[in-house]
């Protein structure tokens, strides 16, 4: 996974401590129209619901949380409650690969790896973490919400597959 606004080092740490990440989607919106018979519904727009969610591990001396957490500052100030314009917090586009053997490097097209490129994201929330005497030999978990304004899925034109981007197991993912 790259994300923008961080640098090399925090999208590796990143790759290190993601846990869960949700793949976007996308509907499209209809209207009933009647033609002669029962109504049918006709796409006219494809919206996106504009959310995925990352959760990730909490180390102690973590930058990439850190990052986000200045990111989301970036969006709405907390001392005095401004809104930036958009230009100051939107990243231009993060992109997730999935890809069916970890092991493997993708090489190319050939390679079964999906990319999704998600569009002017920014962090809309960074959710509790819960503390508990219960969970004390299990890991502080991280919940990032990040908006974005669309989607794509496969390759950009003329861009290579990064190798640093996430790589997930087809299977279900193994949870620490």
């Amino acid at each position: 996974m790259n994300v923008p606004k961080c640098s090399v080092e925090e999208n590796r740490e990143l790759n290190d401590i993601l846990q869960d990440v949700s793949l976007p989607s996308k509907t499209h919106a209809t209207q009933p129209v009647y033609y002669g018979g029962p109504l049918r519904n006709i796409p006219y727009i494809t919206t996106y619901p504009g959310t995925i969610t990352l959760t990730m591990i909490c180390t102690e001396e973590s930058r990439v949380r850190n990052r986000f957490y200045d990111w989301l500052e970036t969006v709405v100030s907390g001392t005095n409650g401004l809104v930036n314009y958009a230009s100051e917090y939107l990243g231009d586009q993060m992109e997730i690969t999935v890809v069916n053997n970890p092991k493997k490097i993708p090489t190319g097209p050939s390679n079964e790896a999906i990319k999704y490129t998600l569009f002017d994201v920014f962090p809309d929330s960074i959710n509790e973490v819960t503390l508990s005497q219960n969970s004390q030999n299990d890991y502080l978990r991280l919940s990032v919400a990040m908006m974005y304004r669309k989607w794509i899925k496969g390759e950009l034109p003329d861009q290579p597959l990064d190798t640093n981007d996430l790589t997930f197991p087809g299977g279900p993912l193994r949870l620490a």
